[in-house]
């Protein structure tokens, strides 16, 4: 391993528990194993409310159990765990199985904190899919430090009893501890951890492999070689404002997040800070800037001068902005600093140059702003001296002052007669420009409309001969209607009239002759009724159609319908 890896940590008092005379609660340390393989860095903040009594003591403690874990995780865990493998898996949900059902709702339904936890849950799945051996050996680790910090507090309690301010300030905690206490249940410091309340985050470079981890809020960043920064640990959503996850919650475990990467992708450095120092940047550029101004110190100054102007400058950074404990832990490549370094060094002075530019470009514009005042001045004061010289001289020059009026008329008019010139010869040229119009389009109207015309006249002329056609079909099936109804109403007058006869001989027969066998027999009508068109369609003659007067009306069917 090249020793030109180098890790560092200061930790230095917030200015308002200087105020207020606490101790500091934050914790970090550094480690470089004595072959130079193995590099750690911790930051664990305690945390600063009432109830955390031994934060200071709970943040100490879980870097410690940390560190040790760490090295016998490297120690006893193969490499091929993490070789050619990466991954960065957010916290566990707390119900996996009601996370897997999540899907099945509809996140346009949730409040904005739902959809966070949602969304989260979600990226677990996907993260940790095929990383299940990994998740399993990260879980393992976590649940070591957690159960040996536990056992480590119960310890520590037990060995420095709590006074009567840190009693008070744990109320019922306290109690129910000692309860367990009495009753033979201690050892595992479950009602106490509060008093111990941290959070812990941590890096590790190895020869072959990396990974870090991470409980509660602070940042953890690493840059590459052109000092780009990033978070290489996944966020988490319940880490917002004052609330954070912690070693202290009821099942921490699962509320690790890790990531890990054995594909040779190192970062040249990765530094963390506390919340305190977090908080004091307000945004991830800004803490970014600060971390490379940070490894130019490194990189210019050695180890030794960069963290002793860290330890100086952090209690003035605290006072200046959170108030709160500062914390800064980290693993540097001195030897891959040199190009990036410049390059920001470079882009720093390039935004250098560029504030500078608009400080004095804004300087240039309050000049011109001025000058733009003065001018506006002077011009209001002209005015007023040619206003009061015009009154002066208004009686004394007064024929001067009709000259000059009509100088001023003659002028409006010489303008008038300019701008009619201009209107004329603008109106000259719009009508050549029409007249070259009309002249190119006129053929082309001409053809049209002949066209159209003789279109018009060919319709009409078709339209003409279905017409005759049609006057001459229908005069023709008129005709040949009104023939064969003459045809059929002769040969009826005819039977007819040879019905009447063989009637009448009948009826001059001797009745005796007459007598048939009984028959019904319907005879045409009676010689008082001739036989005419007129009564051939009544209901004693049904079988002959009607003949309208007209074949030519609706109430015909075969007439044809013009």
């Amino acid at each position: 391993m090249s020793n030109s890896i180098i890790v560092f940590n200061a930790t230095k008092r917030g200015a308002s528990h200087v105020k207020k005379g606490t101790v500091c609660q934050d914790y970090s340390l550094s480690y470089n194993s004595p072959d130079g393989n193995v590099q750690v860095a911790i930051v664990c903040d305690g945390h600063g409310g009432d109830t955390y009594v031994r934060s200071d003591v709970g943040s100490r403690l879980a870097a410690e159990i940390a560190l040790a874990n760490i090295q016998g995780f490297v120690a006893n865990t193969p490499a091929q765990l993490f070789l050619g493998k990466k991954g960065a898996v957010t916290s566990h949900p707390k119900d996996e199985e009601a996370a897997l059902d999540a899907p099945k709702k509809d996140p346009a339904k949730m409040t904005e904190t739902e959809l966070q936890r949602y969304q989260q849950e979600q990226d677990f799945f996907k993260q940790v899919a095929d990383l299940r051996d990994q998740d399993q050996q990260m879980t393992m680790l976590f649940g070591r430090i957690y159960m040996q910090w536990l056992q480590a507090i119960e310890k520590h309690a037990t060995e420095h009893p709590f006074n009567d301010y840190e009693q008070t300030m744990l109320g019922s905690i306290y109690q129910k501890w000692m309860i367990d206490r009495q009753n033979g249940l201690s050892g595992f410091g479950t009602h106490i951890v509060k008093a111990y309340g941290s959070t812990l985050m941590a890096f590790v470079r190895t020869p072959l492999y990396w990974f870090a981890f991470h409980i509660g809020d602070g940042k953890l960043m690493a840059c590459n070689e052109a000092l780009e920064w990033f978070e290489p640990v996944p966020w988490d959503y319940r880490c917002f404002l004052n609330v954070t996850t912690s070693l202290c919650d009821g099942s921490p475990i699962g509320e690790f997040r890790y990531a890990f990467n054995g594909q040779g992708d190192f970062p040249v450095a990765v530094i963390m800070g506390s919340d305190g120092l977090d908080d004091s940047w307000g945004n991830f550029e800004r803490l970014a800037n600060f971390y490379s101004q940070t490894l130019g110190i490194f990189h210019d100054q050695g180890k030794d001068k960069a963290v002793s102007d860290l330890e100086e400058f952090l209690p003035k950074l605290s006072a200046k902005a959170s108030q709160d404990d500062m914390s800064m832990a980290g693993i540097i490549d001195i030897d891959l600093l040199k190009t990036g370094v410049e390059a920001y060094r470079k882009e720093r002075e390039i935004r250098e140059l560029i504030a500078e530019r608009q400080k004095r470009t804004a300087e240039l514009d309050n000049v011109k702003k001025q000058l733009s005042d003065l001018d506006q001045k002077l011009t209001a004061i002209t005015e007023e001296k040619a206003k009061a010289e015009k009154e002066r001289f208004s009686i004394m020059n007064l024929l001067k002052k009709h000259d000059n009026d009509m100088q001023e008329i003659e002028q409006r008019i010489s303008e008038a007669t300019s701008q009619r010139d201009q209107a004329q010869e603008n109106l000259q040229m719009e009508n050549e420009a029409y007249n070259n119009w009309v002249s190119e389009n006129q053929q082309r109207f001409d053809d049209l409309k002949k066209e159209v015309e003789e279109m018009k006249a060919n319709a009409k002329k078709e339209g003409h001969h279905v017409k005759q056609d049609w006057e001459r079909l229908s005069e023709q099936y008129l005709t040949d209607d009104n023939q064969r109804r003459m045809e059929a109403l002769q040969q009826r007058s005819q039977d007819m009239e040879a019905y009447t006869e063989e009637a009448l001989v009948l009826l001059n027969k001797d009745p005796e002759e007459q007598k048939e066998p009984e028959e019904t027999t319907e005879l045409p009508p009676s010689p008082e009724d001739p036989v005419t068109p007129e009564n051939l369609n009544t209901p004693e003659n049904p079988d002959i159609p009607d003949i309208p007067d007209n074949p030519d009306t609706p109430d015909n069917p075969e007439a044809p319908n013009p």
